[in-house]
């Protein structure tokens, strides 16, 4: 199973399909749901495992589910395994479950694998990278092994993901690139407000799913160096070390009023040019 990336994979033609997407993240399932609308695919949302399982169970069948990994209630690795045995209890046939997931080592692709996941791509999804991935599925393609991506430049906005929402802009005409700013804009700042909150409480799993989120926001909209703050704070919650955190989430914090000056500045720039 390797990572669809946007230099390798087929653009090959798919027909429509019947596509569930799970994913928490509200600016997450905007980009997927513009890039899978303009391939006219008929998409159902849901935001966690738990009622992924269910959308599987009583609203099928789907042709691909795109399957976060890491959710809250239900995470998409415990999904697939619910779903993969459902299936095998009720006879029904095997769904096509691609994983998202920011996380590219070789052991997180072992661990879709195992859990019955079919491929996999990278985060932030984009198009020429999904449309591979689901022309590779529905062909029935053996993935090839996996190779590395490329990292992003440091600065406070990357620009290539901007420019890329102009693009899910002309794809889609319901995605408004405002829109997607400001809801970057206003969920952001809730959700470090949700990380302090578990860290006075002590509460690591869930300190460590709000910085997981900030870190995949953070890249949809190119706010590089925060995205990379966030994925350090994460590394090290994952090994059980809270040293440091405080300090993690007040840097996290001086850098998001920095990228939201900086995209606020972007905003009114698209306001003015539209």
């Amino acid at each position: 199973m390797r990572p669809a990336n946007d230099d390798q994979g087929i653009e090959g033609e798919v027909s429509p399909l019947r596509i569930l997407l799970a994913e928490d993240n509200e600016l997450n399932r905007k980009v997927v749901h513009a890039l899978l609308r303009s391939d006219r695919h008929d998409l159902v949302e849901v935001e966690n495992g738990r009622l992924a399982l269910e959308a599987c169970q009583h609203a099928g069948p789907f042709d691909v589910v795109l399957m976060d990994v890491q959710m809250p209630e239900m995470d998409g690795l415990t999904a697939t395994r619910l779903i993969r045995q459902s299936e095998e209890a009720a006879g029904r046939p095997r769904t096509t479950i691609v994983a998202l997931t920011a996380n590219a080592m070789e052991s997180d692709r072992e661990r879709c694998l195992a859990a019955g996941m079919d491929d996999f791509v990278s985060k932030p999804v984009r198009k020429q990278a999904l449309r591979s991935v689901l022309a590779r599925v529905t062909n029935g393609d053996a993935a090839a092994p996996a190779s590395s991506e490329s990292t992003v430049a440091g600065g406070i906005l990357d620009p290539q993901p901007l420019m890329e929402l102009h693009e899910l802009a002309e794809l889609d005409p319901d995605f408004s690139i405002i829109g997607f700013v400001e809801l970057f804009l206003d969920d952001t700042p809730k959700i470090l407000d949700q990380a302090r909150t578990a860290f006075a409480t002590g509460d690591r799993e869930a300190l460590q799913r709000h910085v997981h989120t900030m870190k995949g926001s953070a890249r949809e909209v190119g706010a590089t160096q925060l995205s990379e703050c966030a994925a350090g704070l994460e590394q090290r919650l994952k090994t059980g070390d809270l040293t440091g955190a405080e300090e993690g989430l007040q840097e996290l914090a001086q850098l998001l009023d920095t990228v939201g000056q900086a995209l606020r500045t972007f905003a009114a720039q698209e306001t003015d040019e539209g």
